[in-house]
């Protein structure tokens, strides 16, 4: 072994260490210059001017960033999500597709191993809209481990809280109603038993 392998994962801490404080030194000036610009940019589209390339590629870099940072931080916050969604259709340019549906779909398995571990409708529809918002950005997750575990809860859960629900009670009827709701953003087939 040479040292440089002995001692990667402190390189790595240390060089992280030093390029985190600049990068986002960057990227808050970044956001600040988007935010003025964006504010600018419906009466630049009404006229017909358009964004210089510089411009679009810094925008883009902060939107990509902005919207990583948000899909990555604790609670999901879905109205900032969906109102990202809606900022995008002011802007001429493409999202870091590659990059987003990978967090995507970390995101999306961690939220699914939540909700196998607390089954609950206000997890579902967290999940629901997660998915929404994501098809509105055109990005799209690997969708395999969140369909294995959605057909394990149909496997094993669903059958119960059916029975509730076919018995009267109002929780019950709304989890099936928000679990079937899921099928279709994940590509998955409803149960009617």
């Amino acid at each position: 072994y040479d040292r440089w392998d002995v001692f990667r994962n402190e390189r790595e801490r240390i060089l992280n260490h030093i390029f985190t404080g600049p990068l986002k030194a960057i990227e808050g000036f970044l956001k600040e210059g988007c935010k003025k610009q964006s504010l600018l940019w419906p009466i630049k589209k009404q006229k017909g001017i358009l964004p210089t390339k510089a411009l679009t590629a810094l925008v883009e870099f902060a939107f990509n960033r902005d919207l990583l940072t948000v899909m990555e931080n604790e609670p999901l916050d879905i109205l900032r999500l969906k109102k990202m969604a809606e900022e995008l259709k002011d802007w001429p340019f493409d999202l870091d597709k590659v990059t987003l549906s990978f967090s995507a779909t970390q995101r999306l398995n961690s939220l699914m191993k939540e909700f196998l571990s607390k089954p609950d409708s206000a997890s579902l529809n967290t999940l629901h809209d997660f998915l929404v918002v994501l098809r509105k950005l055109s990005l799209h997750p690997n969708l395999w481990k969140a369909q294995n575990i959605y057909l394990s809860l149909q496997k094993t859960i669903y059958p119960q809280i059916l029975s509730g629900a076919q018995k009267g009670d109002p929780s019950s009827k709304d989890w099936i109603k928000a679990f079937d709701d899921l099928a279709g953003p994940l590509h998955m087939k409803t149960l009617y038993l």
